[in-house]
Formats: C-alpha cells, sequence, structure tokens
C-alpha cells in the first residue's frame, strides 16, 4: 500500500487524517525524546537533529505532490467522495484553495530542483508569486527558471522571504482594498471559521470566492451534449402534446379514453426509443 492509498484509506470513518496525525506527533514526540536521551553522543544526536529538521522543512511540498496524485488520479472520486473539494474538507480539514496552493507549491519546487537548483524556497508562501511564471498550459519553466537564478544571485539565501521574492518581482505593493461592513455577529463567525481552517478571515473570503478553473470540453462531447438537449426538447414538445390531449379526455366515455391513452402511451415509447437511438 503506497502512501496515496493509505492518505485514502484513513478519511472513509471516524478516524479521520487528523486524528491519524495527532497520534503520530505523539508517536513522534516520544521518538525525539529517546533520540536525545539515548544517543551515544551530542555530535550524532545533533547530525540527526539537523537531517530530520530539513526534511521537516520540505513536509509542503510533499503534501502537495501527493495531494496532486490524489486529484490527478481521481482517487478521492473511487473513494466515495463528491469532489476534490470535499475530499479537501471532509478528510484532510483544510479548504481546497489551501491545497490546490500547496500543490502549486510542489511544482514549483520540483521544477527548481530538476532545473539543478540547490537553494529552493522555504514555504508554500514563498512559491505563491513564483507561480505565475510557470506555464501549466505548455509546461514552459523558462521565466521561472531565469527568475529564481536570478533571485538566488542576488539574494543570499538566508535572506530570501516571500517579500524580496516579491519586490524581486515588483509585487511589493499590495493590491488596492475595499472596504466591506459586516455584522458583528457575522464577522464573529467568520473568524471562528477562519481560525479552525488555520486562515485570515481575508484567506477564508479568498477560498470561498475562488473556483475551480472550468476545463476545456471535447468537440465530441459538446456533440454528445447538442444530441441530448435536443432530444430532452423533442420529450418535452411531446409531453406537452400529450397533457393537451389528455385534457380532452375528460368528457369522453372511459372505452374511448383507454384507446386513446393506449395510442398516447405508444407515441410516447416510439419516441424515446427514437430519441436514445440518435443520442
Amino acid at each position: 500500500m503506497d502512501i496515496t492509498e493509505q492518505l485514502l484509506e484513513n478519511t472513509s470513518g471516524a478516524s479521520d487524517l487528523w486524528l491519524l496525525s495527532s497520534g503520530d506527533l505523539l508517536s513522534y514526540e516520544e521518538e525525539i525524546a529517546n533520540k536525545f536521551n539515548y544517543t551515544d553522543s551530542n555530535e550524532s544526536a545533533l547530525e540527526w537533529a539537523t537531517s530530520e529538521i530539513k526534511n521537516q522543512l520540505s513536509g509542503f511540498v510533499r503534501a502537495g505532490m501527493i495531494a496532486a496524485r490524489v486529484k490527478r488520479l481521481h482517487l478521492h472520486l473511487k473513494a466515495g467522495f463528491l469532489s476534490f473539494k470535499d475530499w479537501c474538507d471532509k478528510a484532510l480539514k483544510k479548504t481546497h484553495w489551501y491545497v490546490n496552493k500547496l500543490i502549486d507549491a510542489a511544482e514549483i519546487v520540483t521544477t527548481l530542483l530538476h532545473a539543478g537548483f540547490d537553494v529552493l524556497p522555504t514555504c508554500e508562501a514563498q512559491c505563491r508569486p513564483l507561480v505565475k511564471l510557470f506555464d501549466k498550459k505548455t509546461g514552459s519553466a523558462d521565466e521561472l527558471i531565469e527568475a529564481w537564478h536570478e533571485i538566488t544571485e542576488t539574494i543570499p539565501a538566508q535572506h530570501i522571504t516571500t517579500n524580496r521574492i516579491n519586490e524581486y518581482l515588483g509585487e511589493l505593493k499590495p493590491p488596492a482594498k475595499q472596504r466591506i461592513s459586516l455584522p458583528k455577529e457575522l464577522y464573529e463567525k467568520l473568524d471562528r471559521q477562519a481560525q479552525s481552517k488555520g486562515l485570515t478571515v481575508e484567506e477564508l473570503l479568498e477560498s470561498f470566492a475562488e473556483e475551480e478553473e472550468p476545463s476545456e470540453v471535447e468537440p465530441e462531447k459538446q456533440e454528445e451534449w447538442q444530441k441530448d438537449v435536443q432530444a430532452l426538447v423533442q420529450q418535452q414538445d411531446l409531453v406537452e402534446a400529450i397533457e393537451h390531449e389528455m385534457t380532452l379526455l375528460e368528457p369522453r366515455k372511459t372505452s374511448e379514453r383507454v384507446k386513446v391513452a393506449w395510442s398516447v402511451l405508444n407515441r410516447l415509447r416510439c419516441q424515446m426509443f427514437n430519441a436514445v437511438g440518435t443520442s
């Protein structure tokens, strides 16, 4: 069982990922204590700590890589979730807006890794201004690589921050903001929701406003949908005609009404077969 399957297996019941990660953290706390209590020398303990911290600092990349795989393979649908958003909300307890940011960040970091860089963004926030330099449609990373090369040549690695990256890219000035008035109770409710998801109120509102980009519809599927729509229109016309004829049956005798009803049903059956055959 790989890590993605393990992720999905632990999202179906009451034992969700939060409980799973909480248990892992408690075990990890004990592991850390043992490392420092029973290590032969301070040097080996420091060596382990340095290596472990470096690995943990890349956690946002690992999370983004796994989430990208889940999304690409539609594993959330196979596990019974209604959508990727549904999986993020219920299984990860995170907004799909934030998880998509992790996916973008992982793509930026791995692209720079493949390009041969040793100095890399150290958090998801540093990747945000770099995302627009990567062309997802063509896979071209020329702008990204050129910009990151100049950033790493200009700014010492330990001084690279989100603000310095924005400053280099000419995005230090924040966008103009518009004030909105909200009832106190509503703002407090939004603030509680934002805190529970690890977001600010502004980020929470942005996640509500941001939707998945619509995918382009293939011409073949467009033709199929057009046929389906035409069939529905024909069926609707037939239904209206049937309703009209049935209203005329009221004053007739029972035998006549039955005869006309059978005629109407036969017409409906033929119409439905024709609609299925052309769709």
